[in-house]
């Protein structure tokens, strides 16, 4: 059996969450359970788990008995079929009782485990409602887990809020998912809520360290912290790494070195770090070659993605001051709001592309290249532009004898007050990103048959003399001064 399923949490106690432990331990000592509850969170934190263990509390017979025996000294007309109180010394299941055994091992027919996102529609509820009505076959409590339950169509939803709205004393809902904002307000508000957050990485080291006592793996110091970093927060995750390691152990001491040469997160951390540092110099064959690199070498792409975003999210966290990062890169919030845009995008298409190192180099050729890493200056850079322009238009006056031959060139309403601006403000509106091309070019000279731009980089120059491109440069050119005009682009040298 594998890892997560043969340690999963069997009692409160081993819970790893300190904050859902707290919480249901409070409900579990309270006179009344809550007809209804709401598990959220991320994957592998153990809402289903929590679910059972809370069936297993709630039903267990021990308890049952404790707590009957303690309302009957207070309350003595209250009959065993009433609500009961679980006695506080224990709240415990004691997870060998008929009631807790069936629970564990799935068989108990009046804990009903309903997977939403298969069983979505109004039939699938109504048939739960019908079924509900009817008192619990063995335990005391009827438990209903509905695992996903935001993927529950809109009539599935109604038809699951009438039996929240009046449910019987003997069924208690419990209600997992990983998307509480689809879960309508109307379903939220009549459950108790139990938040699952991220572990801690002391909280999941508990969790892994509970499989190492009862595997009796031998395991070097800081080789759980490390697994920490690469399950992304989740027990599940952390739990199949560990099991992963042991199995390529062969028996043998579990050490970093092995961490590192199945996984490769050092290499792929520093790895990381070197692609935004050449970023940050705006060097994309540098940056390029890196993740051909870890390409070449077989890596995850979808790891490397991770590890950027999580580096430029420090190095946000410490521009702002919220967090010390000593080797903060040269970039301002711009520029880390633009490539972390970038890079979150690029791993979206990580699931599709036909060559899984394509998105991160795309990515990359966006930084260096595009027109989003112009634009974070265009203040600036307008106002520079309205200079050099106006310089140019005084060399051209004697070129140009008649105003109206040039439409509104000169004419103080134009955009920009210049035709280069008015350019790149028509063009803008048929396409942003050659508009940001253009943005990086000057205007070298304006005579009555061309206009000559220059280009900072060969790919600019490329991208702007494609056919379709010029096409439309020339056309709004043409426009601007009333005539058509021929559009040189030249490299800068």
């Amino acid at each position: 059996m594998v890892y997560y399923r043969k340690y999963r949490p069997q009692t409160i106690e081993e819970l790893d969450l300190d904050s859902v432990r707290t919480k249901l331990t409070a409900i579990l000592k309270n006179q009344e359970i809550p007809h209804a509850f709401l598990f959220t969170g991320p994957k592998g934190l153990g809402k289903t788990s929590s679910a059972r263990i809370l069936a297993k509390a709630i039903n267990c017979e021990k308890n049952q008995e404790a707590g009957i025996k303690k309302q009957g000294k207070r309350q003595k007309e209250q009959t065993p079929d009433s609500k009961f109180m679980i006695h506080d010394s224990n709240i415990e299941p004691c997870n060998k009782c008929d009631a807790c055994v069936s629970i564990t091992s799935g068989s108990a027919v009046d804990v009903l485990e309903l997977d939403a996102a298969s069983n979505r529609g109004i039939d699938e509820i109504r048939e739960l409602r019908d079924k509900i009505k009817f008192s619990p076959a063995v335990l005391s409590k009827k438990i209903y887990i509905i695992d996903e339950v935001h993927m529950l169509t809109t009539d599935a939803f109604n038809a699951l809020l009438k039996t929240l709205e009046e449910p019987p004393d003997h069924a208690i809902f419990i209600l997992c998912t990983t998307e509480v904002w689809k879960v309508p307000p109307t379903i939220a508000s009549r459950t108790f809520h139990v938040s699952f957050e991220k572990p801690t990485q002391e909280e999941l080291v508990r969790s892994l360290r509970r499989i190492v006592k009862g595997e009796k793996l031998d395991i070097e110091n800081g080789v759980l912290e490390e697994i920490y970093k690469l399950s992304e927060g989740s027990f599940r995750d952390g739990s199949k790494i560990l099991e992963d390691l042991s199995i390529v152990s062969s028996g043998k001491k579990i050490k970093k070195e092995l961490l590192e040469e199945t996984y490769k997160s050092d290499s792929i951390e520093k790895d990381s770090r070197e692609i935004l540092i050449f970023l940050a110099q705006k060097k994309a064959k540098e940056a390029l070659i890196i993740i051909e690199k870890l390409f070449q070498k077989g890596t995850d792409m979808a790891l490397v993605n991770e590890k950027i975003v999580e580096e430029l999210r420090l190095q946000l966290l410490a521009t702002a001051g919220i967090q010390k990062n000593k080797d903060t890169l040269n970039f301002d919030v711009r520029d880390l709001e633009i490539l972390i845009d970038f890079f979150s995008e690029s791993y979206k298409h990580l699931k599709y592309t036909v060559i899984p190192s394509l998105p991160l180099e795309l990515a990359i050729m966006r930084w260096c290249y595009t027109d989003e890493t112009l634009e974070k200056n265009e203040n600036e850079e307008k106002k520079i532009d309205v200079e050099k322009k106006e310089e140019v238009v005084a060399q051209k006056k004697d070129d140009i004898s008649d105003d109206k031959k040039f439409g509104e060139l000169f004419n103080p309403t134009s955009v920009g007050q210049n035709f280069f601006l008015s350019l790149l403000d028509s063009v803008k509106k048929d396409n942003h990103s050659i508009a940001g091309i253009l943005r990086g070019c000057s205007l070298v000279s304006l005579d009555k048959e061309k206009v000559v731009l220059e280009a900072k980089y060969k790919f600019h120059r490329d991208k702007l003399n494609e056919d379709k491109i010029m096409k439309i440069i020339e056309k709004r050119a043409g426009e601007i001064l009333r005539k058509d005009i021929r559009i040189i682009i030249e490299l800068k040298k």
